[in-house]
């Protein structure tokens, strides 16, 4: 257990060092006949993005029925419920109580697909025609964005602000590249995941059997 544990933590510091590295053009993709893509642009979100936090809904624990559909907050997923206002591909970006401070480390964003439902706690976007939604996530998923966040008492990034984040915009052809190449590596890691709970569930089911 250990040892995995070890393995997945590699993983994720290998896959944000490669993140920087990209985002910060150390390393650059290649056409497939090996020329070189044209140089980047630097964007604002709000013209990357189409924005759906006017359908997002909250609902109560006390009145959430139990089913099998993800209810996503800020942070992943909080509970499973019977219904689902959003069926497709999305970015969410936390709105308050987000790993802000701690992005280095931990995801400020999350890449949802399928019928999921999603509450107040996080901004709901969706990359343009032209763009890759992946990418987006990518560039989003560890940015520091603390510059734009706002409150004293609870750190929030309010959508005003959220729209004027820029990111770096390459070709849509190398946004894709980048995105391939990064899921692969997220692929590797779920997989790897997957293992470190089998062995954790092992665990607890032989200490179990232990003191039957």
């Amino acid at each position: 257990i250990k040892a995995q544990e070890r393995l997945v933590s590699s993983l994720k510091k290998y896959k944000r060092g490669l993140l920087s590295a990209i985002f910060e053009r150390r390393i650059r993709f290649k056409d497939d006949d090996g020329s070189k893509f044209p140089e980047w642009e630097q964007k604002k979100l709000i013209s990357c993005c189409n924005g759906f936090d006017n359908l997002r809904q909250p609902i109560t624990a006390n009145l959430r029925r139990k089913g099998k559909y993800p209810y996503y907050g800020a942070n992943g997923i909080q509970d499973y419920v019977d219904d689902y206002i959003f069926d497709g591909e999305y970015i969410l970006l936390a709105e308050d109580g987000g790993h802000f401070d701690e992005f280095a480390s931990k995801p400020i964003a999350q890449f949802i697909s399928g019928r999921v439902w999603v509450n107040n706690h996080a901004h709901i976007i969706q990359a343009k025609q032209g763009y890759n939604n992946k990418y987006i996530f990518y560039c989003l998923e560890h940015k520091d964005i603390r510059k734009y966040i706002n409150g004293s008492s609870r750190a929030k990034l309010n959508q005003e602000d959220m729209w004027d984040i820029p990111i770096p915009v390459p070709c849509l052809y190398e946004q894709e590249k980048i995105a391939d190449f990064i899921t692969a590596i997220d692929c590797s890691i779920n997989d790897n995941v997957r293992q470190l709970e089998t062995l954790q569930d092992l665990k607890t089911s032989l200490l179990q059997q232990l003191f039957i």
